[in-house]
C-alpha cells in the first residue's frame, strides 16, 4: 500500500488553482511571434486555461502573421479553428504551466497514460 501512495504523490499533478501562461501579442511585441523570446519569468498565473492564437491579417497588401498568448476561462485542452480580433485564427488552448509558447500545444496525454498503467506497474512490483 505504501509504495502505491509514494507513487500516487509523484505522479499526480497538485491541484492549485492556476497555470502558468506567458501572455503578449506581437502586435505589441515581436518577441510574442514564431521566434518566440520570452522567459519563464515573464509568465504570469492563470485561473483558466493557457491560449495561443495564431492567425494572419492582410494590411495595405501585406500579409502580416499576428500570434497572442494570453489565459481565458475555457478549461479543456484542444486546437480548432476560429476567430479573433477580426481575423481567423488557428487557436490552441492548455493547462499545464508554459504550454503556450513556442513549442506550440502541448497535452498530458504521457502522463494520463503513465497513471493509467500503475495498476499494472503496481501488480508486476508486487509480485
Amino acid at each position: 500500500m505504501l509504495l502505491e501512495e509514494v507513487l500516487l504523490l509523484i505522479f499526480i499533478p497538485s491541484c492549485e488553482a492556476f497555470v502558468r501562461c506567458f501572455s503578449c501579442s506581437t502586435t505589441y511585441d515581436t518577441r510574442c511571434g514564431d521566434a518566440f523570446a520570452f522567459t519563464t519569468t515573464d509568465a504570469s498565473q492563470c485561473q483558466g486555461t493557457c491560449v495561443k492564437r495564431r492567425g494572419t491579417r492582410d494590411i495595405n497588401g501585406v500579409r502580416t502573421v499576428e500570434i497572442t498568448r494570453g489565459c481565458i476561462s475555457q478549461t479543456t485542452d484542444d486546437c480548432y479553428d476560429g476567430n479573433f480580433n477580426g481575423i481567423s485564427v488557428y487557436i490552441c488552448t492548455c493547462n499545464s504551466d508554459y504550454c503556450n509558447d513556442a513549442q506550440g500545444y502541448r497535452s498530458s496525454t504521457g502522463l494520463t497514460l503513465l497513471l493509467a498503467a500503475l495498476p499494472l506497474i503496481y501488480r508486476i512490483m508486487g509480485r
